[in-house]
């Protein structure tokens, strides 16, 4: 017969195995989770982008914003927060409660926001933003985009 230390050893063994084979396969879930988060965000700020080139021309409103704005699906330009702001604050700081439902989309949700970059000619900066579903805190994804006129 076994001793009980050969049982012990063996229950040491395998459930070190197992743990192993846990923590790989949460990881790997919080990977594909995360690679599915910023893959919509991606989405969501091509879509951005789109509709900034869309209504793009000589004289358009888009080049005259001085605070952030997104653009709704019929490209209007919407204020991306009450009260509106400059610039944005800093992802850690930033609460997403002031954004306007306009720039809000999916069911995480995502919330965008372009900022014009007086400094460049036709330069824009594309934010998109959400809480992380699987993790505690904020993610986003940043483009910086020049328009072309």
């Amino acid at each position: 017969g076994d001793t009980i230390v050969e049982v012990l050893l063996a229950i040491t063994i395998v459930s070190a195995i197992l743990g192993g084979a846990y923590v790989s396969s949460n990881r790997s879930l919080s990977n594909s989770r995360q690679a599915e988060e910023r893959g919509e965000a991606l989405k969501y700020a091509e879509g951005q982008i789109e509709r900034l080139k869309s209504i793009a021309t000589s004289g358009s409103a888009i080049f005259s914003q001085t605070s952030a704005f997104c653009l709704d699906s019929s490209n209007a330009i919407v204020n991306a927060t009450n009260p509106t702001v400059t610039s944005l604050q800093p992802i850690e700081t930033d609460n997403f409660s002031t954004y306007q439902a306009a720039c809000k989309q999916g069911n995480i949700p995502y919330y965008a926001a372009i900022e014009h970059d007086a400094s460049i000619t036709n330069q824009f900066r594309i934010y998109i933003r959400w809480d992380r579903f699987s993790e505690a805190g904020h993610d986003q994804v940043l483009i910086v985009y020049r328009v072309q006129q």
